[in-house]
């Protein structure tokens, strides 16, 4: 569960760190770096700064993951269903 909060809230789910009252907080987490390349960073809505196919600019093929990140996975209209 704490992986799921802190990747909705744009940290690296490697970065999370409970803080009082159970918040979650990024540890040392740029939200203006581009760790991937990809031209879009963790403020610009990038939800996976670690894998460059993965950004808001990005088309949504059927195959798993929110490759635009607008937290839907392959959108009905895109696979074909």
């Amino acid at each position: 569960m704490l992986a799921l909060v802190a990747s909705s809230m744009g940290c690296p789910v490697a970065a999370p760190v409970a803080g009082d009252w159970g918040w979650v907080e990024c540890d040392s987490v740029d939200p203006y770096a581009d760790a991937d390349g990809d031209g879009y960073e963790l403020a610009d809505g990038d939800c996976d700064d670690a894998d460059p196919s993965i950004n808001p600019g990005a088309d949504e093929p059927c195959d798993g993951p929110d490759n635009n990140c607008d937290a839907w996975v392959d959108e009905v209209l895109a696979c074909g269903e």
